[in-house]
C-alpha cells in the first residue's frame, strides 16, 4: 500500500511537470475547460482604500452574524474557515489561477466532484469580484467617507439593483461549505491532498492544495455541518430580503 502511494505522489509530480513544460501557457492546455482569468484588476484600481475597507468591513460583519456558531469549539474551526478564506480579504486571483493549472489533475485524481466544487469555488470569487466592484463604483460617485457606516453600505447595496447575483452568491457560499465538508470526509483525501501538494511544489504554486488542505483540516472534524449551512442560507437570505424590503435601515444590525 504504501509502494502504491509513492507511485502515486510521482504520477501526480510528473503529470504537473508536463503540464508546466508545454509550449504556451498551461491555461491554454486543451484538456483543461477554458475559464475566465481573475484579477484584481476587475477593480477601478487596487490602490483604492474603499475596496480595502469593504472587504474588511464584509468579513467582519459575517463574523458578528456567525459568532453563536463560531464561539462552539466544533463549528470554530469552519467559521474560521468561511470568515478567512471561504470569504475572505485577501486577492484570490493567484489561487485560482493555480486552480486552472491543475484542474485536469484534480479531476483526474480527486474526481469529478472536488474539480466541481474549485468551479463552485472560482465562480464565488469571481462574482465576489463583480458586486464589490459595483459597490466600490457608486461609493465613489458619491464621494462616500472612506471608512463609511452601516447605513451608507446598506443604501448602496441595495442601489447596487443586483439582486439576482447576491441571491447566487448565497446559493455559492452555501453549496461551497457543503462540498467541503463532503470531500473532507472522503477516505484517505489527506494523503491524496498532500501527494498533490508535492507535485504542485515543482511548478512553485501550491495556493490551490494549500486551501483544499485548509479546508479539509477546518472540516474533518466536524460530523455535521447542515446547522451551519443552514443558518448561513436563512440568515443570508433574510438580510437580503430586509435590505430590498425597507428603505429604512438600521445602524448596527446584525443581519
Amino acid at each position: 500500500m504504501c509502494g502504491g502511494r509513492s507511485r502515486h505522489g510521482r504520477d501526480l509530480r510528473a503529470r504537473v511537470l508536463s503540464l508546466s513544460n508545454k509550449r504556451g501557457d498551461p491555461l491554454d492546455h486543451p484538456a483543461i475547460p477554458a475559464l475566465e482569468k481573475i484579477t484584481i484588476a476587475h477593480y477601478r484600481d487596487v490602490r483604492e482604500p474603499r475596496l480595502f475597507f469593504l472587504k474588511d468591513f464584509q468579513c467582519k460583519r459575517l463574523q458578528t452574524t456567525y459568532a453563536d456558531f463560531a464561539c462552539q469549539k466544533k463549528y470554530s474551526l469552519a467559521c474560521s474557515f468561511f470568515f478567512t478564506r471561504l470569504y475572505s480579504t485577501e486577492d484570490t486571483s493567484d489561487r485560482d489561477q493555480a486552480f486552472r493549472k491543475i484542474r485536469e489533475l484534480i479531476h483526474r485524481y480527486l474526481g469529478g466532484e472536488v474539480a466541481h466544487s474549485m468551479d463552485l469555488l472560482v465562480e464565488l470569487q469571481e462574482l465576489t469580484i463583480s458586486l464589490d466592484e459595483t459597490l466600490i463604483e457608486l461609493l465613489l460617485a458619491e464621494n462616500a467617507d472612506v471608512e463609511f457606516d452601516n447605513p451608507t453600505y446598506e443604501r448602496l447595496y441595495r442601489e447596487c439593483d443586483n439582486y439576482c447575483q447576491r441571491l447566487r452568491q448565497i446559493e455559492l457560499l452555501v453549496l461551497a461549505n457543503r462540498i467541503i465538508h463532503k470531500i473532507s470526509h472522503r477516505l484517505g483525501i489527506g494523503l491524496v491532498l498532500q501527494a498533490l501538494r508535492g507535485a504542485c511544489m515543482v511548478v512553485g504554486n501550491t495556493r490551490m492544495v494549500d486551501f483544499l488542505l485548509d479546508g479539509y483540516r477546518a472540516f474533518k472534524s466536524l460530523r455535521k455541518v447542515e446547522p451551519l449551512v443552514e443558518a448561513i442560507d436563512t440568515r443570508e437570505t433574510l438580510r437580503l430580503e430586509r435590505i430590498y424590503a425597507s428603505a429604512d435601515f438600521v445602524e448596527g444590525e446584525a443581519w
